[in-house]
């Protein structure tokens, strides 16, 4: 356990709980009909209501209930969900770990990933390319709106061992029925593993990351009018490493397991990740069944890589030369959007309906240092007008809907999508042409460059199509699902970090199922994948794909709920993909086999009335049959060894 750092955020959230007991009562939170909550008496003091033992707390997870933006959009405006305090996926802390290891990193907290499997795009039009840090960003599909009836708190920290640290801070409150407002608060943090002879200080950090959401809503009393708005922002640090430097590097061999060997950067390496981002969505019903409605967002984001000493990069071959000269490869990219959305949408006759008009301006700006201390300035800029239209159909007195969407930015991409949702089935058929990232037209650095400004890539095609088979028992659920991928004219990037785009076309085909189990006190649930690529040499996916866990609940001493469990995953070996820290691309290579190694934990999740506690050994199977060596999760990345963490959340209600 990181005892200093534990000592050093405890004052954080004593100010944190400070700000709760006493700035509470400073805003008037008010119910519905203008009822505003009493302030205590006795003394004149303020506070919250005076409950005694006798009285019970009307305040709670029924009380507090959110809402999406698409909950709005989509014409369900009454959709409400409320706060999960369960101790299901406590545990599952680590945002790998959260989608069940279909996730995959450089095998620490807070660094690059990507998904594991194909996922196509879901919307038309360019974009910047940048994506090795988004899971850990605030998305705005996720942003939550709520409404509640008392002040909601939520605090949440975890120590993770290995330096690895999660605090994250959220508050939120009804000002009166039509207002609501929050902030949330994320911080993470990780320490290097390798490449790094020092345990404590600036020079063992890894990855950092700010992220700051503040969110509002109004409706007006008439329910005609209704604002929701966020910012949010990122700052994310993550010092490269470029992989560790193998024993044998031809047949890499680690040779090792005590994760401090040399990385094959310096240390002085890193890549940094700003983005500040404003969004509006208002929508006004003019009569019954009609409405208009604006989407607005405006984002700015700044990426910069340096590295003052190139020698180690060149000398490991993480840099290839292509001029006379080492100089450091420092970059620096800007990028602004403006997304402005019109539309009309609304109900009729068991249609929802939205149709709209969508304009896009961006622009690129990038410099990169040369000798002599002088730089160079490029920029790329598009406006893309986009068409849209979305429809829906629910069938009366049913769980049967048909859902239709068609995007089209004129004269270039083209999407359509369907889908059929029914008790017992989901099908889905999408197809898209889609263009190449901003990314891919220009980038210019001392030791990886490209420019082709008019992006002569042809666009990239994809036909997906998509089922799944519900099956709900009484206390067991199975859903088998199978997804078929044709990619054509696929856009990657190639063995050497380049962008490339294969002249053809192949396909992708996953089928699996997702199954829970309850008997009792016991829960069993697994996601499996088969995975077929078709010998493609382009996008790899293992064969097999495993992940699940097991658990068994109860009650200590009629207060303490216990939930304890083994979780896991594993899959076959396959070339996963590498990873360019100049450019925070993953890429092709045909060196280097991951998987074939399971990865076992054993956790304990506890509640204490709504106060949740979570205790967890990773990598508990470390050494088990093995010659002790580490295991890779990204090539040249190894994944962690053995850590305990614990992590505590803990909602307020009132």
């Amino acid at each position: 356990m990181n005892w200093p750092t534990i000592r050093k955020y405890s004052y954080c959230i004593l100010l944190l709980v400070g700000l709760i007991v006493f700035g509470t009562p400073l805003v008037a939170q008010r119910l519905p009909g203008r009822m505003q909550l009493p302030t205590g008496g006795g003394g004149g003091g303020g506070g919250a209501p005076v409950i005694d033992d006798s009285t019970k707390n009307i305040y709670g997870p029924k009380t507090t209930s959110y809402f999406f933006e698409e909950d709005i959009l989509d014409n369900r405006d009454s959709t409400r969900y409320h706060v999960d305090t369960s101790l299901n996926n406590f545990h599952r802390w680590t945002f790998v770990d959260r989608d069940w290891n279909r996730l995959v990193d450089l095998g620490n907290l807070g660094t690059a990933s990507r998904p594991m499997f194909f996922t196509p795009r879901m919307s038309v039009g360019r974009q910047l390319g940048f994506r090795a840090f988004d899971a850990y960003a605030f998305k705005p599909g996720d942003v939550q709106y709520y409404d509640t009836k008392s002040p909601y708190t939520d605090m949440y920290y975890v120590q993770g061992g290995l330096n690895r640290e999660i605090l994250r801070f959220g508050f939120t409150q009804n000002v009166n029925p039509q207002v609501n407002f929050g902030i949330r608060i994320q911080r993470l943090s990780a320490q290097r593993q390798y490449g790094s002879y020092q345990p404590r200080g600036k020079a063992a950090s890894l990855a950092r990351d700010w992220s700051v959401l503040l969110h509002g809503s109004y409706f007006s009393k008439n329910k005609k009018y209704a604002l929701l708005a966020h910012i949010r922002t990122m700052n994310h640090t993550q010092m490269e490493q470029g992989g560790v430097i193998l024993e044998d590097s031809v047949n890499y061999v680690i040779g090792r397991d005590d994760y401090t060997g040399p990385a094959r950067l310096s240390p002085a390496a890193k890549s940094w990740f700003r983005r500040n981002t404003l969004r509006v969505y208002q929508q006004y019903r003019l009569v019954s069944g009609f409405q208009v409605f604006n989407q607005l967002e405006l984002e700015n984001s700044a990426n910069r890589y340096t590295d003052n000493q190139p020698a180690d990069g060149l000398a490991n071959g993480v840099y290839n030369l292509i001029s006379d000269r080492e100089i450091p490869p420092d970059q620096t990219i800007n990028h602004t959007i403006l997304d402005n959305k019109f539309g009309i949408k609304g109900a009729l006759s068991g249609y929802n309906y939205r149709a709209y008009f969508q304009v896009r301006a961006q622009k690129m700006q990038g410099e990169r240092h040369i000798p002599d201390s002088n730089s160079e300035k490029y920029s790329m800029s598009r406006f893309e007008p986009i068409l849209g239209l979305w429809m829906q159909y629910r069938m009366k007195d049913t769980t049967w809907r048909i859902t239709s969407q068609i995007e089209h930015v004129l004269a270039r991409d083209l999407l359509l999508k369907g889908q059929l949702d029914i008790p017992w089935a989901k099908l889905g058929f999408q197809t898209a042409l889609t263009s190449p990232d901003l990314l891919m037209g220009m980038y210019k650095n001392s030791y990886l460059y490209w420019n082709n400004p008019d992006n002569s890539f042809r666009l990239a095609k994809t036909v997906s199509f998509t089922g799944a088979l519900p099956v709900r028992l009484k206390r067991f659920s199975v859903t088998p699902d199978f997804q078929w991928h044709q990619l054509v004219n696929y856009l990657y990037y190639d063995e050497n970090a380049l962008p490339a785009q294969h002249d053809g076309s192949f396909s992708l085909m996953r089928i699996g199922a997702e199954t829970e189990l309850e008997l009792k006190r016991w829960r069993f649930r697994t996601f499996t994948y088969y995975n077929e690529g078709f010998d493609n040499r382009i996008f790899r996916v293992p064969r097999l794909f495993l992940s699940g866990e097991v658990s068994f609940a109860f009650t200590y001493a009629k207060a303490l709920d216990i939930q304890l469990g083994v979780s896991g995953y594993y899959t076959t070996k396959y070339y996963a993909d590498a990873y360019m820290p100049m450019t925070q691309q993953f890429h092709v290579q045909n060196k280097l086999q991951v998987g074939n190694y399971p990865v076992a934990d054993v956790f304990a999740n506890l509640r204490i009335k709504r106060v949740l506690l979570l205790l967890k050994y990773s990598h508990v199977n470390h050494r088990w049959g093995s010659n002790g060596e580490g295991y890779f999760v990204t090539p040249g990345y190894m994944g962690l060894k053995p850590a305990f963490s614990f992590g505590v959340r803990w909602p307020l209600f009132d």
